[in-house]
């Protein structure tokens, strides 16, 4: 039979690479976890010494060529920061070397670059297989939703370098699970987490009427095993990579990634004296997690001395339901208040928000060891932004944002919201300190930083 772009990704790659496994071709991603796998063998040794023979290769390569990767990432328009992020990054990268990017489903459903020496392939295709092994570098971007399926899938079977955007990946496989076993997805889940963490003991709490993983195992051990490289945006992610290794893992170095910020655009600006109708933006996933509840009850207390204050909450629901609820919840909570919650915006309304935005309000109960592109974006218009004291945004230099702690109640929030609407000095101080950070932080800046990690110059 031919082989066709709805051939498993696992399979080609198996069939073309003459790999084994003991995976079913049904279900390639349900059998790649085995208990005690990815421990120090004579396996690991044999990829090492691969590894090593194939920089040797490419160095030599790359003195007569372009050095050309490929970056197995969701695209747009996948409804993922991630695929914003790469889309962005992938411009920068082209400056130094050519890159294909590895998308889901067939290239005709996606943005088509147009950059010299960027293009798209499908995981199913032949291009992708006839060449995989004279590519410099595999670049695996990992990040905590459905999307991630087909990086997961050639992660598996072809080990190289993996971008965590997210240390948290309960998401990602909680979403296998359900295609897996769409009749019982938490069963399909528990056996994942026994074969993830055959040293320790299963933990499993009720939520939601769902049984989940403990918040302790953040599930990167299945991608950690077959990366040879690891990258990070935070140090607090780094600590989350390192905390869910076992002590008989195989340990591949893992380093921090500068994640770069959007290029400042002309029309961003110091921002001086608030408007007398200031607006306020928190831009992002509308979700519980984001600290929305705690936000609308803040605005409602700024609300009753600004009353001309405006609040703007864009972003998709975590659900459609909660869409209905969050408007019910601003309803009550604060009657009197002008709170808009748009949902999803195009790019026109994003834009405009980030133009007009007095203050930004970034928000989050808990990291998964994500960097926030809805911040950077703030940071990059130069808009004075409150974030929480908190992972990624937490460990921006104090200069550059307001912060909160986690546990900061509705009124401390409410108070330094304050604070920046009525001293433009701190506002301008803290605009004109953002906007030399978003320069000095550029996505530009960060695809020369995967160049020299990867070793490609």
């Amino acid at each position: 039979m031919p082989e066709t772009s709805h051939t498993s990704p696992l399979e080609l790659l198996t069939r073309r690479l003459g790999r084994t496994t003991t995976a079913a071709p049904e279900q390639p991603l349900a059998a790649v976890m085995r208990p005690g796998e990815g421990r120090a063998d004579s396996a690991s040794a044999v990829r090492a010494t691969e590894a090593f023979r194939n920089r040797s290769r490419r160095a030599l390569s790359r003195r007569s060529r372009r050095p050309r990767i490929a970056l197995v990432t969701p695209w747009p328009p996948d409804w993922s920061g991630v695929a914003e992020y790469n889309r962005r990054l992938t411009r920068a990268l082209a400056n130094r070397v050519d890159v294909d990017v590895v998308t889901a489903d067939p290239v005709r459903g996606y943005s088509i670059p147009v950059e010299r020496g960027v293009r798209l392939v499908a995981a199913g295709e032949r291009a992708l297989f006839a060449g995989l092994r004279r590519y410099d570098r595999i670049v695996y971007c990992m990040g905590n939703s459905r999307f991630h399926a087909h990086v997961f899938e050639l992660l598996v079977a072809r080990p190289d370098a993996v971008v965590f955007h997210d240390v948290q990946l309960t998401g990602f496989f909680g979403a296998i699970a359900g295609h897996e076993r769409p009749e019982d997805p938490s069963g399909a889940l528990v056996a994942r987490i026994q074969a993830m963490y055959p040293d320790l003991a299963t933990t499993l709490a009720e939520a939601d009427g769902a049984q989940r993983p403990a918040p302790a195992m953040f599930m990167t051990r299945g991608i950690q095993r077959y990366a040879n490289q690891c990258f990070v945006h935070s140090r607090s992610a780094l600590e989350m990579l390192a905390f869910d290794r076992g002590s008989l893992d195989r340990h591949a170095p893992a380093t921090i990634l500068p994640y770069g910020l959007p290029e400042v655009a002309d029309w961003a600006r110091v921002r001086g004296e608030a408007s007398s109708t200031p607006m306020i933006i928190s831009l992002g996933a509308v979700a519980e997690v984001k600290g929305i509840a705690k936000l609308i009850r803040a605005f409602a207390l700024l609300a009753a001395v600004y009353p001309a204050a405006r609040l703007v909450i864009a972003g998709s629901p975590a659900e459609q339901a909660d869409s209905t609820r969050w408007h019910e919840y601003a309803r009550k909570h604060a009657p009197k208040a002008k709170i808009e919650i748009p949902g999803r915006v195009s790019a026109e309304r994003y834009s405009a928000l980030l133009r007009q935005a007095d203050v930004a309000v970034q928000l989050r109960l808990v990291s998964n060891g994500e960097a926030s592109g809805a911040t950077a974006d703030c940071l990059a218009a130069g808009i004075p932004t409150l974030v929480t004291d908190l992972g990624w945004a937490g460990e921006l230099p104090a200069e550059v944002v307001a912060r909160v702690p986690v546990k900061a109640s509705a009124t401390l929030i409410m108070r330094r919201l304050e604070e920046l609407l009525v001293d433009p000095q701190r506002r301008s101080a803290i605009s004109a300190a953002v906007l030399d950070h978003a320069r000095s932080h550029s996505i530009a800046r960060a695809a020369d930083a995967y160049v020299e990690a990867l070793e490609l110059a």
